[in-house]
């Protein structure tokens, strides 16, 4: 899932600014403009494109948000598997009477933080792209 979640977020990343900038644009020339757009009446008009830049601002940073999320629903996926794994290996191993509880706790807890890494690790490696 990295190879379709790393260049999907690298575009998005790109795209979020050039979303940005004509909310910024819109905001300025209502600004500046703000006795002529009351002379004229065209405060709806105004308010419509204000609007219409929000939109599209919004849509690119709903649509980096979820690729955001569903990459970390395919990380946590992982990272459960790998604790799954790992308890039953500890479960396994107990029974045989080759490890202690303790031993199993502690593996189970490592298994967890090596997925928490892995995902700051791939988290990280995107973003600096």
């Amino acid at each position: 899932s990295l190879q379709y979640y790393r260049p999907v977020a690298r575009e998005l990343k790109r795209l979020e600014p050039l979303a940005r900038s004509p909310v910024f644009a819109e905001q300025q020339a209502a600004a500046s403009g703000v006795t002529t757009i009351r002379q004229l009446g065209l405060g709806n008009v105004m308010a419509a494109r204000a609007l219409r830049a929000i939109d599209g601002n919004t849509a690119a940073s709903f649509a980096a948000r979820a690729v955001d999320r569903w990459f970390s629903l395919r990380m946590e996926l992982l990272g459960n598997l790998i604790v799954l794994a790992s308890s039953l290996v500890c479960l396994a191993a107990s029974g045989a009477g080759a490890w202690s509880e303790a031993r199993s706790a502690i593996a189970v807890t490592q298994a967890l933080s090596v997925c928490g890494l892995l995902n700051w690790t791939v988290r990280t490696i995107a973003q600096t792209e």
